[in-house]
């Protein structure tokens, strides 16, 4: 039988026991401040002191991968005649895949006799974390790794990201909206609620006056558009708003009853971008649009 491991990034943000557990070796990327870098631990508690730093000024910022961080996870699993099949962070929102398929290449030619297959995840934070989890359980069930990668392929768009913020600063930060749209925004306390498009790109959809009111229209989203069928358990994420993200449980389970949730926190890396108070919605859909 073939013999493969899945690999990916550590912003899959459903934790380092997770991807263990998965048996998913991972890259790091890393955040920074003051101009010191730190390797993402994927871990709730250093996430929590990110999100009250945050709160209290700290300015945040990332970085990728390097080319040789790939190398030091991928060669050790070449050498001892495994494939590799990488799920990546979405294109869309960084360019770690750039830097992951010129490594891939360079190791092909050095290790003719295996293969290094990347794909764009089209993903992130727990999305890209609920797609890796799908696939592990369908290579655990006997798929080959080209098998998977089609499956890949075939599901990527249909995991589906709906997520509004706590604070328009970060957004305005990223470039999102403007600094005036931002002002207003959290005077006026408009929640935006937003999603990814075809590429993987976050979109803002539309507004929601109030936060309770943007949580209960995720919940209206999700119920227009999940695929019940192929939906086996509905992922939260938040950043350091836990009593949200239990209201949101509370809001699937009166029409989804016996659905799964399962809630992880956002971590380091997506949650400087997003800021305190995000909550995200991962589930199968039934196709993304532009």
């Amino acid at each position: 039988m073939e013999k493969y491991i899945i690999t990916s990034d550590s912003t899959t943000d459903i934790g380092a026991e997770t991807m263990r557990a998965l048996n998913v070796p991972f890259v790091r990327m890393r955040y920074i401040l003051g101009g010191k870098e730190y390797l993402d631990a994927m871990d709730d508690s250093v996430a929590i002191e990110i999100y009250e730093g945050m709160k209290n000024g700290l300015v945040y910022s990332t970085s990728q991968p390097t080319s040789e961080d790939f190398e030091t996870l991928w060669i050790p699993l070449l050498e001892s005649g495994l494939d590799i099949l990488h799920v990546c962070f979405s294109s869309g929102q960084s360019g770690t895949i750039n830097c992951a398929t010129m490594v891939a290449k360079e190791l092909e030619e050095k290790f003719p006799e295996r293969r290094i297959i990347v794909v764009d995840s089209l993903c992130s934070s727990a999305g890209e974390g609920l797609l890796l989890e799908y696939v592990v359980d369908k290579k655990n069930s006997g798929a080959d790794i080209d098998t998977c990668y089609n499956y890949l392929m075939d599901m990527r768009l249909k995991v589906e990201h709906r997520f509004t913020v706590g604070e328009l600063l970060y957004l305005k930060r990223g470039g999102r909206i403007s600094s005036t749209a931002a002002f207003f925004g959290d005077v006026l306390q408009i929640k935006p609620l937003l999603d990814l498009d075809l590429e993987g790109r976050i979109i803002p959809r539309r507004k929601v006056k109030g936060r309770k009111n943007a949580l209960k229209a995720i919940a209206e989203e999700i119920f227009a558009t999940i695929d019940i069928e192929r939906t086996k358990y509905i992922r939260i994420g938040h950043a350091h708003c836990p009593e949200d993200a239990e209201y949101m449980v509370k809001l699937l389970h009166e029409r989804l009853p016996d659905m799964p949730v399962r809630i992880s926190y956002i971590g380091s890396v997506i949650g400087t971008h997003c800021g305190p108070g995000t909550l995200a919605v991962f589930y199968i859909g039934n196709g993304r649009h532009q």
